[in-house]
């Protein structure tokens, strides 16, 4: 059902991105364009913190991934003697949230599309086949090759997730505590820890810190951070410290370990060039990207035959001048 609207968005991104394609802007444009906002206009920055983290996935002790891939194996033996099917035991047993009541069907992807184990796994098969357990970072699998269609292919399979014993997420909770003492001691700075000993990747490329997915900064407002757990967290916390390792829930991947730096604050305040700069850019952008789109519309509109929809018939830009 959602499939030609979302093709439809992908192929508008596509057309933007080619139409704007090589769109820069300078220093002296953003201060043109903060110049030309009136001073009682200028928006007002509700206050603002810089927060990192470094989080440790806790390592599964070999018990239970043992018991893991004994199961996964089990679970094969009665699905190749006609015991059951793959599809039922997907649906019974498999925690992938995505593709279990499907009957564990992935649908078709390309090479390098998918983890590099479960691909290279998927693609020694027949079709038909089915694998014996393979561990990827998401768990350890099953996986049946329905079919290959030149360089796509089509796989269903069975997933279990190996859950931390309580001494696994102890043992990642002294490694953090370790961590903190050294980043306090100087031995190495929070960033360089993050880059190299976090296993968020979402955040360890920005040295462990949380970044605004429209501007990129590191600069938040307390809104921003939609987990209720790190907003009473900093409530309590001082600029500059770092907090003890800290136990929470990824909804994938289970139950996980961080210690927060709280490294900046900034007061809710008026936008101006020296602490907004990176804002005053993306808005900057923004409005030359909407500038070059409109000159390409009036340009294109002369070319291309337009079926306008009722409920657009009073767009401005849609008539005829």
């Amino acid at each position: 059902e959602i499939e030609e609207p979302i093709r439809e968005q992908l192929i508008i991104q596509k057309m933007q991105a080619k139409i704007t394609e090589g769109l820069a802007v300078s220093p002296v444009e953003v201060k043109r364009f903060y110049n030309s906002i009136p001073r009682d206009s200028l928006p007002f920055f509700s206050a603002e913190v810089t927060v990192g983290q470094i989080v440790k996935k806790p390592d599964v002790n070999k018990g239970v991934k043992d018991q893991i891939e004994n199961q996964l194996r089990e679970i094969k033996s009665r699905i190749m003697d006609g015991t059951t099917d793959f599809q039922t035991m997907a649906k019974q047993y498999s925690q992938d949230p995505g593709s279990a009541a499907m009957g564990g069907e992935l649908g078709f992807f390309r090479r390098g599309e998918l983890a590099p184990e479960y691909e290279a796994t998927a693609l020694g098969l027949r079709q038909g086949e089915i694998s014996d357990p393979v561990e990827t970072m998401f768990g350890f699998h099953i996986i049946q090759l329905l079919e290959r269609k030149g360089n796509t292919f089509n796989t269903r399979h069975i997933l279990i997730q190996p859950m931390p014993a309580e001494e696994d997420i102890k043992k990642a909770e002294r490694y953090l505590d370790s961590l903190k003492t050294q980043i306090l001691d100087e031995k190495i700075t929070f960033a360089k820890a993050a880059k190299e000993y976090s296993d968020d990747r979402s955040t360890s490329d920005n040295g462990g810190f949380f970044a605004d997915p429209q501007t990129g900064s590191s600069r938040l407002t307390l809104r921003t951070l939609d987990d209720p757990l790190l907003y009473f967290t900093l409530d309590s916390m001082e600029v500059g410290s770092i907090t003890k390792p800290m136990r929470f829930e990824d909804e994938r991947e289970g139950t996980k370990v961080r210690i927060l730096y709280y490294r900046e604050r900034f007061p809710a305040h008026r936008a101006n060039m020296d602490d907004d700069y990176e804002k005053l850019k993306a808005a900057t952008r923004r409005k030359k990207e909407e500038e070059i789109l409109s000159r390409w519309f009036l340009t294109a509109k002369e070319d291309v035959f337009i079926d306008i929809d009722p409920a657009y018939d009073r767009c401005e830009a849609l008539k005829d001048r």
